[in-house]
């Protein structure tokens, strides 16, 4: 006898006339299994992607926060050596001079070179100062900027002394030298109250 098709809950249901379809019922029980399983694995692979893209979005911005951390440190530790390197070279150019080793044209062409790259590294601070950056490094940004403002004048100190030796320029210049050098002791001891760097062996080694 063929199965006869009758209207039901669900249409084109297979009805025997011993009952309902086993397979059919069997499939309708697995479906809803399957139906919430799918559910189940939707939430998950929602919530993977929604932390990948957290990931994407904030990733980047944590890299280039840590790029610009090394990059600011790097600059202020080159910015630190070439303010000691200039007060010495202007101070061994002044010694130089007075002692007759260096000739006239050679002391006011180091000066004035050294003055040159002093405001060259002092617009390059002035830029760093307005970017957003921690109070330690604004901090430790004023006190170069202060050290290599009294380079500009100890440079141009030099360059009167060089044009015109007299008691006059020799005493002004002697007085710049020591204003810088006092600021460079502070920005020492700036330095002495922050962790090492860890880039740097303790002790330093001879190799």
């Amino acid at each position: 006898m063929r199965p006869m098709f009758v209207q039901t809950g669900n249409k084109d249901s297979a009805i025997t006339g011993r009952g309902a379809n086993p397979i059919v019922s069997r499939y309708r029980r697995t479906s809803g299994r399957s139906f919430f399983a799918f559910l189940g694995a939707n939430r998950q692979r929602k919530l993977i992607l929604s932390f990948i893209v957290i990931l994407l979005i904030f990733s980047p911005s944590a890299i280039r926060a840590g790029d610009t951390e090394v990059f600011l440190n790097a600059f202020t530790e080159a910015a630190t050596a070439y303010l000691n390197d200039c007060f010495l070279l202007l101070g061994t150019t002044a010694d130089g001079l007075v002692s007759e080793i260096l000739p006239k044209a050679t002391a006011l062409e180091i000066a004035q070179n050294v003055q040159k790259r002093v405001r060259v590294i002092r617009a390059k601070l002035k830029a760093v100062s307005q970017r957003r950056i921690t109070d330690l490094d604004r901090q430790l940004i004023r006190l170069l900027d202060n050290g290599y403002a009294c380079l500009d004048h100890q440079a141009w100190a030099l360059v009167k002394f060089t044009e015109q030796r007299t008691k006059e320029t020799a005493n002004a210049f002697e007085d710049q030298r020591t204003r810088c050098q006092d600021r460079i002791k502070t920005l020492a001891s700036f330095y002495s109250a922050l962790p090492p760097a860890p880039e740097l062996p303790e002790p330093l080694s001879t190799r």
